[in-house]
C-alpha cells in the first residue's frame, strides 16, 4: 500500500533530484580541505549548513568565497578568493574553503535574478505575493582613508553590519583613537582612529629659517656652518689640524660641526635626488 502512494508521486521530481546532484558535484569535487581565506571576511554565521553557507555567499554580490569549519558548523564568507588575495590563502586544519564561482546559481532560488548593489544582499520575502526577494545593507564596504593601515587587522575583523576592524596608521603619521572601525547599521562606517601626517623638516626648510641668509652662490657645506649659527673663523678651522693648545672646548666644537654638516649633506644629496 505504501508503495503504491510513492510512486504515485511524479517521475519530474527524481530527475530534479538527480539534476541538482549533478550541478553540485563540481562544487563538492573542488573544495579545499585544510585551507582558508584569512583577514577577508564579510560576515560570518554560527550552526549553519555548509550548503546554506554557500547560499550566504551566492546571494552576497560581494561575496567571493566561504570559509567553513565543520566541527563548530562556522562559516565565513569572503570578499576575495585565493586568486585575488594570494598571500591571505593558508593552511589551516578544520576549515573548507570553496569559491563562489564554483557553484550553481539555482541554489540562491529566487534572489538568482537579484540587481543587488555591491554592499547589499539578498534576502528571500515570506508571504509576499508581488516580490519574492528584497535587498538589504550586507556590509560597510572596504575602507579606503589615507594614512590608516589595515595589514595588522585581527581574525575576528569583518567589514559586515555590527562588525569591526582593528587599523593602526601608516609609517609617517601620529594615531589618536582607539584605532577600532565599526560598520554602522546604516552602511557607514565609524572611525575611532585619526592619523596626522608628520611633516618633518627638510634640509631646505632649515636653510630657510636661517637668521642671516646666506649669499648666493654660497657653498653648500658653508651655508649649514652659516644657518647653525657658526662663525667663519670656527668653521674655517675645520680643514685644519686643531693644535691642543686651543683647548678641549674649540676640539669639541669642531668634531660636533663636522658630525652635523655630515648629516646635512646626507640630507641635501637625498633632497636633490627627489627632484
Amino acid at each position: 500500500m505504501q508503495l503504491s502512494k510513492i510512486f504515485r508521486y511524479p517521475w519530474f521530481l527524481y530527475s530534479i533530484l538527480v539534476s541538482c546532484y549533478g550541478s553540485l558535484k563540481t562544487g563538492f569535487s573542488l573544495l579545499q580541505r585544510g585551507y582558508r581565506m584569512d583577514g577577508k571576511v564579510i560576515q560570518s554565521y554560527a550552526e549553519i549548513s555548509f550548503l546554506d553557507c554557500v547560499t550566504e555567499c551566492l546571494v552576497t554580490p560581494r561575496c567571493k568565497s566561504v570559509n567553513y569549519f565543520k566541527g563548530a558548523n562556522f562559516c565565513e564568507s569572503n570578499y576575495k578568493n585565493k586568486t585575488t588575495a594570494k598571500t591571505r590563502y593558508m593552511e589551516s586544519a578544520g576549515w573548507v574553503y570553496s569559491e563562489k564561482e564554483h557553484w550553481p546559481k539555482d541554489l540562491a532560488g529566487a534572489c538568482s535574478n537579484s540587481t543587488c548593489q555591491i554592499s547589499e544582499k539578498c534576502r528571500h520575502k515570506k508571504y509576499s505575493e508581488d516580490k519574492f526577494f528584497e535587498c538589504v545593507l550586507s556590509d560597510c564596504g572596504i575602507p579606503d582613508k589615507k594614512g590608516i593601515d589595515f595589514s595588522k587587522a585581527k581574525r575576528e575583523d569583518a567589514i559586515g553590519i555590527h562588525r569591526r576592524i582593528h587599523a593602526s596608521c601608516s609609517d609617517g603619521y601620529s594615531q589618536s583613537g582607539s584605532g577600532r572601525l565599526i560598520c554602522q547599521s546604516n552602511g557607514e562606517w565609524k572611525y575611532d582612529i585619526v592619523c596626522k601626517e608628520v611633516n618633518l623638516p627638510t634640509f631646505h626648510d632649515i636653510i630657510a629659517k636661517s637668521s642671516s641668509p646666506a649669499p648666493p652662490n654660497m657653498p653648500l657645506e658653508k651655508t649649514a656652518r652659516r644657518s647653525l649659527g657658526f662663525s667663519e673663523t670656527s668653521t674655517a678651522k675645520l680643514g685644519k689640524e686643531t693644535p691642543q693648545t686651543q683647548g678641549s672646548d674649540l676640539v669639541g666644537e669642531v668634531k660636533d660641526l663636522k658630525f652635523l654638516v655630515d648629516v646635512f649633506n646626507d640630507a641635501a644629496i637625498r633632497v636633490l635626488q627627489s627632484w
